[in-house]
């Protein structure tokens, strides 16, 4: 059974390398949207790594100062220990135990907030929208974002300062739809915008760009089940009555799945894109070249 840091050093990755070729083929031809659509998707890749470190820094925690076994602590890091979510009851996780990784439970929130915000802007400006209006989408995302790190944060002042468990779970999880609401909203945006954009041009490439973004927007409402204190009991109550977390780990699994998909997706719709501009340009060049011809033959006549 594959533990939360396998699947996140899994995805981050690809995330990353998929952005760095979209930057360089998006350099290379100066095309804005693939620019912005690889950083966006690098901030994402980000927050997967901050979430690696945030997994290892409790993992050690919890079995060299509190004695927990190895595998205990790999069986709950898809159901509990999330640093996409936040703290954890004390019920479940002494507090020692992840307090020192709460610092990269908000960056790993605040890179997934900045790619969010990115990736909503070019599905503005896909949309048709000028770029002053277009930046009401990422402001818009961006603010339900922070909404939502703000919400992380007080869930962890509220645990350690206050010790009031019921108002940290609560503020966690307003936290957590926050930051789920923004993510699922940029996908929606730019999956909109680039089918705007096929419906107009009918272009296999526009149609992979939506269909990509679709899939990883799939992906990222399933990851974003995972932050919830639902999501925690049904953890705890599987692991109790059968000895393993299975369900937790099934829907981390296909939601990794449909977000690498989708990076994959967007690459080849990139390249695509490219080979498909160039070959127009081939076939432009050569009508202006037969074009020419026939003028110097008529001259000539």
């Amino acid at each position: 059974m594959l533990p939360s840091t396998s699947i996140f050093i899994m995805v981050s990755p690809i995330l990353i390398m998929t952005a760095i070729v979209i930057m360089a083929i998006g350099i290379m031809y100066r095309i804005r949207e693939q620019i912005l659509s690889s950083i966006g998707f690098l901030f994402l890749g980000l927050s997967f790594i901050a979430g690696v470190l945030a997994l290892n820094k409790i993992d050690e925690t919890l079995i060299i100062e509190y004695g927990w076994k190895y595998q205990y602590v790999k069986l709950l890091e898809a159901g509990i220990i999330n640093p996409f979510k936040g703290p954890i009851s004390p019920s479940y996780v002494q507090l020692g135990g992840w307090t020192d990784a709460s610092g990269l439970f908000i960056l790993t929130s605040l890179f997934l907030v900045i790619g969010a915000a990115i990736l909503s802007y070019i599905g503005a400006l896909m949309a048709g929208l000028e770029s002053k209006k277009a930046v009401v989408a990422p402001a818009i995302v961006f603010i339900i974002g922070i909404l939502g790190i703000y919400y992380l944060n007080k869930s962890v002042s509220a645990l350690i300062i206050d010790e009031d468990v019921v108002k940290s779970l609560a503020y966690r999880d307003t936290g957590s739809l926050l930051r789920g609401a923004s993510i699922i909203i940029a996908f929606a945006i730019t999956t909109i915008g680039t089918a705007i954009v096929y419906l107009e041009t009918r272009t296999r490439d526009y149609l992979l760009y939506a269909v990509s973004f679709l899939l990883s927007g799939i992906g990222w409402s399933l990851f974003a089940t995972s932050w919830t204190t639902h999501f925690e009991k049904l953890s705890i109550f599987q692991f109790i009555s059968t000895g393993t977390v299975t369900t937790p780990v099934t829907i981390y699994l296909v939601a990794a799945f449909f977000i690498v998909v989708g990076a994959i997706g967007l690459l080849l719709a990139s390249i695509i894109e490219i080979v498909s501009s160039t070959m127009a340009g081939m076939e432009g060049e050569e009508v202006l070249e037969e074009i020419e011809v026939e003028e110097v033959e008529v001259e000539e006549a």
